[in-house]
This record gives structure tokens, C-alpha cells and sequence, in this order.
């Protein structure tokens, strides 16, 4: 079975991400243009990036914690109807569409050099981000629901 991150070790990463991708928007000198999952497009260095980027890092650690709260009541009421392999998988895609943002969030936390080609690629997968943790968050609600 798979070990879940404790819940203050993942609120560290993402708190600490938070100010790598406030840090997204002023990239001086990058013209890259990301797509929303609401169709629009936006420029990195706008100020509605920094505003999205903030919104969308937000409800994702509200949802990693969620999550994490989530697994263990289920783990601990030793349910076997699927929910708590199905919270697997979200935390998994939502991991996997998130990495390129966590990975900017580490290098800051850790002190080391975050390169352009991280923030680019960091911008680039945000709305993926957005994506896999909405899906996780609307799971969540339908495993807590019944």
C-alpha cells in the first residue's frame, strides 16, 4: 500500500510554492502565454497570471490537505468499497500535473536556483494543476458524501 506524505510535511511544500508562484508572473523578458481551463489565455507576466497562479496554488493546498485528511479517515474505518484507492489515483494525477509546480516550490524552499526554463515549465502545466485538483477536490466531496 502506498505511504502518504504527513499532512504538516505537505502543507510546508505548498506553503513554500506559494511565493514561487506569486514569483511566476514577474518573469522579466518572457512572452509566454498560457491557456486557462476556462479557454482564455494569459501572458506570465500579467498581473491576472500572478492573480491565477495564486488562486489556483491555493485551492491546491487546500485540496492536497484535504486529501490527506480524507485518506486517513478512510484508511482508519477500514472501508473497502474502492474509495480509498480511488483518492490514490486523484493524489496520484494530481501529482503528476502539479510536479512541474512543486518542483519550482522545492528549489525555493531549499535555497536553490530556480531557472527560467522551471517557471516557464511551471506556467506551462498550471492549468493542469488547476485541473487534476479540481478533479481530487470533487472526488473528495463524493467519497465524503457516501
Amino acid at each position: 500500500m502506498r505511504q502518504t506524505r504527513p499532512v504538516r510535511q505537505t502543507l510546508v511544500v505548498t506553503l513554500t510554492g506559494f511565493c514561487a508562484l506569486i514569483s511566476l508572473g514577474g518573469l522579466p523578458g518572457c512572452a509566454l502565454y498560457i491557456k486557462m481551463n476556462d479557454g482564455n489565455r494569459i501572458r506570465t507576466t500579467s498581473a491576472e497570471f500572478s492573480d491565477y497562479a495564486a488562486r489556483v496554488f491555493r485551492l491546491h493546498n487546500k485540496v492536497t490537505t484535504d486529501l490527506a485528511y480524507a485518506l486517513d479517515e478512510i484508511e482508519f474505518s477500514d472501508e473497502s468499497n474502492g474509495a480509498f484507492s480511488r483518492l490514490i489515483d486523484a493524489d496520484d494525477r494530481m501529482l503528476q500535473a502539479c510536479s512541474a509546480v512543486d518542483d519550482v516550490a522545492i528549489a525555493r524552499r531549499d535555497g536553490n536556483r530556480v531557472s527560467l526554463r522551471q517557471l516557464n515549465r511551471a506556467a506551462k502545466f498550471i492549468a493542469d494543476c488547476e485541473s487534476a485538483t479540481i478533479e481530487a477536490e470533487r472526488l473528495i466531496a463524493m467519497v465524503e458524501s457516501g
